[in-house]
């Protein structure tokens, strides 16, 4: 037994020979401690994904609930810029005399886009667009 390689060997299938005479259920253990810790690994995974939908989906809803609160504001505030520009006095008389302009010529469009009524409505149009956008 002075042989190094027999030194080397012995203890190695000594270890082979203790695993070969252990009980069945005890060489099982292994692979079902991994079984199970996958099927924790799932159930967290699962959780933690549940989870994260929940908030996401909480999240888009407050966006899309300010989102729509934003735009009847919005619309809100078109209505009344409309209903302003629609009550000018002013703005309909100039629109008037452009429909009558357009009526008494054949090629009102070119007539139109240089007339001195269209110049002057587009610089009462000209602040409020400033202003609504």
């Amino acid at each position: 037994m002075n042989d190094p390689v027999l030194k080397v060997w012995l203890p190695a299938s000594r270890a082979s020979l203790q695993m070969r005479r252990r009980p069945l259920y005890l060489k099982a253990i292994p692979f079902v401690a991994l079984a199970l810790l996958a099927v924790i690994g799932w159930f967290i995974h699962h959780t933690v994904e549940q989870a994260m939908k929940e908030d996401m989906a909480s999240d888009l809803e407050t966006v899309l609930k300010a989102d729509v609160s934003a735009l009847r504001l919005w619309i809100e505030a078109q209505g009344l810029a409309t209903e302003q520009v629609a009550h000018d006095e002013e703005i309909h008389a100039l629109c008037l005399a452009l429909l009558e302009q357009s009526k008494k010529r054949p090629d009102w469009q070119f007539a139109t886009l240089s007339g001195q009524d269209l110049k002057h409505l587009r610089e009462l149009f000209a602040p409020r667009l400033e202003a609504n956008g």
